[in-house]
C-alpha cells in the first residue's frame, strides 16, 4: 500500500507542477503585452520609441498566439491527464488493497 500511495503522491505532484508551469506560460506573455500596451499609451514617447514599442508588442502578440497559447494548452492537458490518472490509480489501488484484506480476513 505504501508504494502505491507514494506513486499517487509523485504523479499528483508532477501533474500539479505541470499545471502551474502551464499557467505561468500563459500568464507571462499576457503580462508583457499589458506592460507594452501601457507604455505605448504614454504621451511623452517619441515616434521612434512608439515604433519600437509597437514592433515589440506585435512580436509578443504573435509569439503568444503561435507559441505560448498552444504550449500552455498542451501543458494544461498533460497536467490534467496525469492528475486524473493518479486519482484513478489511487482509487483502484485502495479498492484492490481493501479486497485483498477482506479476502484474507474471511479465510
Amino acid at each position: 500500500m505504501f508504494h502505491n500511495g507514494s506513486k499517487f503522491k509523485i504523479l499528483f505532484t508532477i501533474g500539479a507542477v505541470i499545471l502551474i508551469v502551464g499557467l505561468i506560460v500563459q500568464w507571462y506573455p499576457a503580462s508583457i503585452i499589458a506592460g507594452l500596451e501601457e507604455r505605448l499609451d504614454q504621451n511623452d514617447l517619441t515616434q521612434d520609441e512608439q515604433n519600437k514599442l509597437q514592433g515589440a508588442l506585435n512580436s509578443w502578440r504573435i509569439w503568444q498566439i503561435t507559441t505560448f497559447q498552444p504550449l500552455s494548452s498542451l501543458l494544461f492537458a498533460i497536467g490534467i491527464i496525469i492528475i486524473v490518472y493518479s486519482v484513478i490509480h489511487g482509487i483502484f489501488s485502495i479498492t484492490s488493497t481493501y479486497k485483498i484484506v477482506k479476502k484474507q480476513e474471511t479465510e
